[in-house]
């Protein structure tokens, strides 16, 4: 199989994960949902341009989408070899605590978010599976389908993901939590 045959595939496959039209991917990241049609099917390979803006769409690195080797079944993820992912459009910053397995299913990163972070002009994220905050510093406030919730040091919350969310730190200090996602997100 083709390079760009496999990034097209792949894209595909995340497309789906998170339940978005090419409509949406073109309306989030201004790539025409024609291009990342024609990309899907390996009619056309991806500029890097292009490929950097979809994966912005999936908040993941675009070097994902060019992984070639097989996955192992078992992985261990060292403390002093955990990478650093600054996510712009909400202040977070995640350390990844899982690394990729075959067929995962689930991606779980320490994450902070800075102090007075407000994303409350961006309109709520959604996406497919579920959520899990656990909070071990700090307090961030997150609405789930317009409800807020103040979650501080040692509480959690679950929740669906495809309910409209946003997270929110309001306060003088970072908060910090373990946050674990269905389907793999790409921290």
């Amino acid at each position: 199989m083709s390079i760009s045959v496999e990034v097209g595939r792949r894209i595909k496959q995340y497309r789906q994960k998170y339940n978005l039209t090419l409509k949406e991917i073109e309306a989030r990241v201004n790539v025409s949902a024609t291009h990342v049609s024609e990309i899907e099917r390996g009619k056309t390979s991806p500029t890097i341009g292009a490929l950097s803006r979809i994966a912005k769409a999936f908040d993941m690195d675009p070097a994902e989408f060019l992984i070639t080797e097989d996955l192992p079944k078992v992985q261990v993820t060292r403390s002093d070899g955990r990478s650093s992912i600054r996510y712009e459009h909400n202040n977070m910053v995640a350390r990844p605590l899982t690394a990729p397995i075959e067929d995962q299913a689930i991606s779980a990163a320490c994450v902070e978010w800075e102090p007075g972070m407000t994303d409350t002009l961006a309109p709520p994220r959604s996406h497919a599976g579920e959520e899990f905050i656990h909070v071990t510093e700090g307090a961030v406030e997150v609405t789930v389908k317009g409800r807020t919730i103040l979650l501080r040091e040692g509480d959690s919350l679950h929740f669906r993901a495809d309910l409209p969310h946003r997270i929110t730190n309001r306060f003088a200090e970072p908060c910090r939590a373990i946050l674990i996602m269905t389907p793999v997100f790409g921290f």
